[in-house]
This record gives structure tokens, sequence and C-alpha cells, in this order.
């Protein structure tokens, strides 16, 4: 089984202009973690949890795949860390904000 840390990174309202936060998260590599900058869409004119659904289908598909998943939220993606982290508890190894 594969137990390659994965990060899951959840930008604030700006996700749509990462700011080179995207480049500095392929880094992690050096450190044996590989991280998803997650846009969440704060933009769209969708609800919220259609924007949560898709974080939680990528928990559901990386713990199936045998990777040991963590949440980091920055700015208002600690919220949808929380949120995510409040349905998904058993997949998540660490949560951060």
């Amino acid at each position: 089984m594969n137990k390659e840390h994965h990060v899951i990174y959840l930008p604030g309202i700006g996700d749509h202009r990462p700011w080179a936060q995207d480049k500095i998260f392929k880094l992690w590599h050096l450190f044996g973690v590989k991280v998803d900058y997650h846009q969440i869409g704060w933009a769209l004119n969708e609800p919220f949890e259609a924007k949560l659904k898709r974080i939680t289908d990528k928990i559901d598909y990386l713990t199936s795949q045998g990777f040991l998943v963590s949440l980091v939220g920055g700015s208002a993606g600690s919220s949808a860390a929380m949120n995510a982290y409040a349905k998904r508890k058993a997949k998540i190894a660490k949560i951060v904000f």
C-alpha cells in the first residue's frame, strides 16, 4: 500500500490568482510531500456544498489510492478545510490552518 503523503492546499478568496503559491508548493516534493493546489472556485456562482463536494471527492479518491492525506487551508480556505475535515475525519491525517 502506498503511504506517500499528499497535501491538499485550499487557498483563500483569490484562488484564481495563485501568486506563485502553486509553484512554491511543488518544492515540497523535496520532503516527500506532494501538494495539490486545489482551486475552490470562490468566485463561482454555486453553493458552497458543490465546492465542498469537489474537495471531499478528491479526499476519497486519494485515500482510495492509498495516500496519506492532509489539508492545509489558507485564509478563507481554512473554513473549507474545517468543513472537509468534519465530513472526512477518519480519512485526514493532519489539518493546518
